[in-house]
């Protein structure tokens, strides 16, 4: 009897291995392939959008982001009743608890549109790398974590890479780089709120994206009918050209697919490896801007910069994932035997029956494993 009570903790022993080292390899080709998936339309996403604000010059941002919720709540809406999609109904307790979200996400969006406007893209993506210590500041602050000192000396050469970078620009604007700044730590603030707020809540990312474009739609549009926005609208001289529609509502498609993709990136993920996303995202845009758009201008010393900007960017996110996938691993060495000491006892019969489909999730936190 013993020898066949042995076999069987043996048995389960093996299922409960296999069923975990499965689940954190579908878990582990979900992150990369968010991030990658980020990046491409992003990149892409930033090339309409400059492309409507810069070569069109309209400057309407608060339009930009009504449209922009209105397509989300739609898109989410009508996914939701097809079942392709699935988050809870809207509660009204629910919303007061994802305020702060709403607000961030407002706040985020109009400042990096509006930065978008007076810099140009290798610059902006400069600048826009400064953004990963204003995300481990707020994470300190708003979460108690306190970064290794390895992350700190990756962060450190971003910044000097960014600093070089940032010495030859021959289309200074003060405003625009003070809004590329406060953008920053919007951008910080605003990942981190998804990430709280996903704790927070237990919602899920499709759930948070909801909940986030309805509650910053009213918000925008206040803010558009303040701006005087519609009235002026009729006074831009491309309102009727099919080349600046086509692109507008492209980008205006992207936005939601973007956007979708922040909350997936970082739900996966942490805060601070979606904003090394953010910067590769940048770099990338800055080798196809200098072929497209008239105010990118090629520099010897802004592309060493940039290079040793990427450079850090890539050794912080090696760090970021070789802790991440070491503080799995010891994890999962825990649990097993003590499922395995308490399958002595109970002998269930099946491997969802002993918790480890409950469990598994609730190891692979959103937060940062440092």
């Amino acid at each position: 009897t013993q020898s066949t009570w042995g076999n069987r903790d043996n048995s389960k022993l093996v299922l409960l291995v296999h069923a975990r080292r499965h689940r954190m390899l579908v878990a582990a080709n979900g992150s990369l392939l968010a991030v990658v998936a980020y990046i491409f339309f992003s990149v892409v996403f930033l090339f309409f959008n400059k492309t409507i604000l810069s070569v069109y010059n309209f400057r309407y941002v608060e339009l930009i982001g009504v449209c922009q919720r209105i397509t989300a709540i739609l898109f989410l809406v009508v996914l939701k009743k097809a079942k392709l999609l699935h988050y809870p109904d809207f509660q009204p307790s629910m919303a007061v608890k994802l305020i702060p979200l709403s607000i961030a996400h407002t706040i985020h969006f109009f400042l990096s549109v509006s930065s978008l406007q007076g810099v140009n893209l290798p610059m902006y993506g400069a600048l826009r790398r400064t953004g990963i210590v204003f995300v481990m500041t707020a994470e300190y602050f708003l979460q108690r974590k306190v970064p290794s000192k390895d992350v700190i000396k990756s962060v450190l050469v971003i910044i000097f890479g960014v600093l070089i970078a940032a010495l030859r620009d021959l289309n200074f604007d003060a405003t625009a780089y003070s809004y590329v700044f406060i953008g920053n730590i919007a951008t910080a603030v605003y990942f981190v709120c998804i990430n709280k707020a996903k704790h927070d809540t237990g919602l899920p990312e499709i759930g948070l994206m909801f909940y986030s474009n309805f509650m910053s739609f009213p918000l925008l549009l206040l803010m558009a009918t303040n701006a005087q926005v519609f009235q002026q609208l009729s006074s831009f001289p491309y309102i009727a050209d099919s080349g600046f529609l086509c692109f507008f509502f492209i980008a205006i498609l992207l936005s939601f697919i973007v956007n979708y993709f922040v909350f997936l990136n970082t739900g996966l993920n942490s805060a601070r490896t979606q904003a090394v996303s953010s910067q590769m995202k940048h770099f990338f845009s800055m080798f196809f801007a200098f072929f497209v758009f008239a105010d990118s201008k090629f520099d010897v010393l802004n592309i060493v910069g940039l290079g040793i900007s990427f450079i850090g960017s890539v050794w912080y996110a090696k760090i970021t994932f070789t802790t991440k996938e070491i503080s799995s691993k010891q994890r999962d060495k825990v649990p097993v035997a003590v499922e395995l000491h308490a399958h002595s006892h109970t002998a269930p019969t099946s491997v969802e029956d002993d918790g480890v489909t409950n469990s598994l999730p609730q190891s692979k936190k959103i937060e940062d494993p440092m």
